[in-house]
């Protein structure tokens, strides 16, 4: 850093109407400070120190060339944003990760001294407009074309084509029973196959233990079926499935009113359609801290601003649901879509504030008198994804005893697994909703009519 700022205070000396900046901080700030204190002597060079990344883009766009006078790199980012900014990149030829991104005189400068030829680069680029013009281009074009997402993807595809098409004897791949491998993190055991049977039983055991924790989202977005979560799995697999079809149609910005902990975020922005994501629930919530806090009557956006509303397991909480639908389309831009689901089969909850348990037709009358089209109701689960719930909830649940929580509980769940992972199998769902149907759920989707 010390031989950069000895090179920016030449290259100001040798020319006066240049300005230099050093962008970056660390150990060796103080001798770079001291180094430029030294030779500085009222040249145009100044050590701007950490630039935070949402304000780099700002400072990039006040200059015209990044020097990276370093002697090794690997794959320089920070030279990479200048380039794709347009920024002329200066280096020296035997650092080799920039040598990957400059070719000399067409997308940047390779230099061979730092202190002498920098001086004459910037002499180049400055007196020679159509050249610089020319670089800064090639250099935006250089990262496109080693960065931009679809033609990454396209390598990726190609490199697995060929691959797959690669002529030559196939051989199985199987995992050995015991691998030289890090000792298996508990928190992830149950992704952990390296053991194959024994090593599965091992984590399913574990799961079941008062030490085991998963990840804050795991059950939401990879729903397993253990010891521990056999009272939930079915509404989480009902609940994931539903918003996986729906999520095709998601558009705009996306509220998520009654958020809690807002597990399904990260699903979310990956959608094609989707541009954002809010997370809105109650000030008082037990869960993280939303992005905008409800009042429980009025939502906090303006009229036709989301693409999207979902509320998943919210309307059972609301004493008037009809305000929240009332809300919904108000908020919603023409054509925006309204997501939901409620639970059918499911205890008394959140006591005092478990309202309501819909059927499909009182859920249509309400989004219909909302102002609500296009209403779509299905089953979460039927019959069979139903008594998995009830043997999950009755295993998990039926008493608070301290004999039976320490003794009875953990036995009943680990012979509940099977049970319950296969009647949820064997769920046909349901298609219509007939005499005696017996469902877990409904998810809901109904659309804001679009201007004429």
């Amino acid at each position: 850093v010390c031989r950069t700022v000895r090179a920016f205070c030449r290259a100001a000396e040798l020319l006066p109407d240049t300005r230099y900046t050093l962008i970056g901080d660390g150990p060796d700030a103080e001798k770079a400070q001291a180094e430029l204190d030294r030779c500085r002597q009222g040249l145009p060079v100044r050590i701007a120190g950490r630039i935070n990344p949402p304000d780099m883009p700002d400072e990039l766009k006040r200059h015209h060339c990044v020097a990276l006078l370093s002697d090794y790199e690997g794959m320089p980012l920070a030279l990479m944003e200048a380039m794709a900014h347009g920024l002329v990149p200066i280096s020296l030829k035997h650092c080799i990760g920039a040598a990957e991104l400059i070719q000399d005189g067409i997308n940047g400068l390779l230099i061979d001294d730092a202190e002498k030829d920098l001086p004459q680069a910037v002499s180049l680029l400055k007196n020679d407009p159509e050249l610089f013009k020319s670089l800064s281009m090639a250099a935006r074009e250089r990262i496109r074309t080693v960065s931009e997402l679809g033609i990454v993807t396209e390598k990726w595809f190609a490199l697995f084509n060929s691959i797959k098409d690669a002529e030559g004897p196939r051989c199985p791949v199987r995992n050995p029973v015991r691998l030289n491998l890090p000792p298996c993190n508990s928190k992830v055991a149950c992704e952990d196959d390296r053991g194959l049977f024994m090593g599965g039983m091992n984590a399913l055991v574990k799961s079941g233990l008062p030490f085991f924790i998963h990840g804050e989202n795991t059950q939401f977005l990879s729903p397993q079926c253990l010891p521990s979560t056999v009272d939930t799995y079915t509404v989480r697999i009902g609940i994931l499935r539903a918003l996986e079809q729906a999520l095709p149609l998601f558009s705009g910005m996306v509220v998520d009113v009654g958020a809690g902990s807002a597990p399904y975020k990260p699903i979310m922005l990956e959608a094609i359609g989707v541009t954002g994501y809010l997370a809105l629930d109650l000030a008082g919530s037990a869960y993280a801290s939303p992005d905008i806090f409800w009042d429980g009557k009025r939502l906090p956006l303006a009229d036709g601003s989301v693409g999207t509303v979902m509320a998943t397991e919210v309307l059972e909480h609301c004493p008037v649901p009809e305000a929240l639908l009332s809300e919904t389309q108000r908020v919603l831009s023409p054509g925006g879509l309204f997501f939901g689901t409620v639970p059918f089969l499911w205890p008394v909850h959140d006591v005092p504030h478990d309202h309501w348990r819909y059927t499909p037709w009182a859920l249509t009358r309400l989004l219909e008198e909302a102002g609500f089209t296009d209403i779509h109701i299905t089953a979460t689960g039927g019959y069979e994804a139903a008594m998995a719930q009830m043997i999950g909830l009755w295993v998990r649940r039926r008493s608070r005893s301290k004999f039976y929580q320490y003794f009875l509980r953990p036995v009943l769940s680990a012979l509940s697994v099977p049970l319950v992972w296969g009647l949820m199998r064997m769920d046909k769902g349901a298609d219509e909703f007939r005499e005696g149907l017996m469902v877990t759920g409904f998810s809901i989707m109904a659309k804001k009519e679009k201007l004429a």
